[in-house]
């Protein structure tokens, strides 16, 4: 665990132990002096090692409660759907961009002899 992710944990045990008790990310990283980026990934390091960390509309929280969990699971992985709809958007748009582009012209030989 970062050192980082650990203060946030505790921020968490002993600011934001239930949804009754949020706290926006702003709010958080005020708190603990680090940028939002930061609190976002202490609180995506330590989803990935279980820590039950719930979040919606009114701010962050750490939960004991299933139906919070997978609330949030469900939204996580609504916006991860949403993500990867504009990833393929994306490289769709890259793909049409190269197509649009005229080939490179040929390499001009040196006046020693030809390229490598």
């Amino acid at each position: 665990m970062t050192p980082t992710a650990a203060r946030v944990l505790t921020w968490f045990n002993t600011v934001a132990g239930s949804a009754g008790h949020a706290r926006t990310k702003a709010d958080a990283a005020r708190h603990l002096a680090i940028e939002e980026r930061e609190f976002e990934e202490a609180v995506r390091r330590l989803r990935l090692e279980n820590y039950p960390i719930c979040s919606d509309g009114t701010g962050y929280w750490m939960t004991e409660e299933p139906r919070e969990a997978e609330n949030t699971a469900a939204r996580l992985r609504k916006r991860a759907l949403k993500q990867l709809r504009t990833y393929a958007a994306m490289k769709h748009t890259a793909r049409i961009l190269r197509e649009r582009r005229p080939p490179p012209p040929p390499r001009q030989a040196s006046l020693f002899g030809p390229l490598a």
